[in-house]
């Protein structure tokens, strides 16, 4: 049978307690066990999406704040040392911010990591309705379910290095 540890919670998250699902003696611990799964993966991506959200407006906003000063100081024609360096200084700070925008694609990974969240968020409520009665049944649908937070993972995966033929996966692995 499947196993879910809380090092598997979440994409890249790392712990030493492991919760078996095959040791679930009822429908109810199966959903449990697997509602706190598909959560810490839910907190994952909106983490990242935020992460990566604030990123991209705080690069953005340097860029606009810098390219602007340059422009006043190079309007300025200012003699002093300071205003000289200033104005070497403001073009650098935006253009290393440009380059991180493009780099790192914070919009991109903001929007994907997002659209994981989303996908997440569509399983747990699909969890929430686990059957309840028998243990063998609730664990066929968990593992269900596991899959195909799975495959959210391979989209996402998909999306970061830019693969169109694994990203064409809905967010539910369909």
């Amino acid at each position: 049978m499947e196993t879910i540890s809380a090092a598997e919670s979440a994409p890249g998250h790392r712990a030493s307690l492991g919760v078996r699902l095959d040791q679930a003696a009822t429908a109810e611990e199966v959903r449990t066990i697997l509602l706190d799964y598909l959560r810490g993966h839910r907190r994952w991506y909106a983490r990242w999406s935020t992460l990566n959200g604030l990123a991209y407006h705080l690069a953005t906003l340097l860029i606009i704040i810098f390219s602007a000063a340059a422009s006043i100081l190079a309007a300025l024609d200012a003699a002093d040392p300071l205003s000289r360096a200033l104005s070497v200084i403001f073009p650098a700070v935006s253009a290393v911010a440009a380059a991180l925008l493009t780099q790192f694609r914070f919009r991109d990974m903001c929007h994907i990591r997002e659209s994981g969240r989303l996908g997440v968020e569509r399983l747990i409520c699909e969890a929430m309705r686990l059957p309840r009665g028998s243990t063998e049944d609730a664990l066929k649908a968990a593992t269900d379910l596991r899959m195909r937070a799975h495959d959210i993972e391979e989209r996402q995966l998909a999306l970061w290095v830019s693969d169109a033929a694994l990203a064409r996966k809905d967010e539910t692995g369909h």
